[in-house]
């Protein structure tokens, strides 16, 4: 549409974006619904200590002091998922390896929105911290 009528696109772009995010919250809900016993009984602080270790290992092999070291964190930790999700899929069809990965990838999509969502406000934030940071005397600082 874009090539052909860019002034609507561009206009139509927010709130298609906006039904984006409501149709992956929905689908979201709809499977935690469905399967919430399920992944009740599953020990959410297993995920939590995979998802930091995953995490700090990609921002550790990133290149210091550049964007990519958030790059290579969260890269990591979603291709690990992905690979997960096949690997359980293709070799234990219809077992609980499949409901494990499913689970950590709903799991990590969660907080990786939310470390993302904090990171970028964190960001947002800095251009705006840095000019009151030269304006505070010497001994403050």
């Amino acid at each position: 549409m874009r090539k052909w009528r860019p002034l609507l696109a561009d206009r139509l772009k927010r709130p298609f974006d906006w039904l984006t995010v409501a149709l992956n919250l929905c689908m979201l809900g709809l499977i935690l619904l469905v399967h919430f016993r399920m992944l009740a009984a599953i020990r959410l602080m297993a995920f939590a200590g995979m998802f930091a270790l995953v995490m700090a290992s990609g921002w550790l092999l990133g290149e210091s002091g550049s964007d990519n070291r958030k790059t290579m964190g969260f890269s990591t930790s979603v291709r690990n998922v992905a690979v997960s999700l096949v690997i359980a899929t293709g070799n234990f069809p219809n077992t609980p390896a499949v409901t494990s990965a499913l689970a950590y990838a709903l799991f990590q999509t969660v907080v990786l929105t939310l470390v993302a969502l904090v990171w970028g406000r964190l960001e947002a934030m800095k251009p705006f911290a840095r000019p009151f940071a030269r304006q505070l005397p010497e001994t403050v600082k």
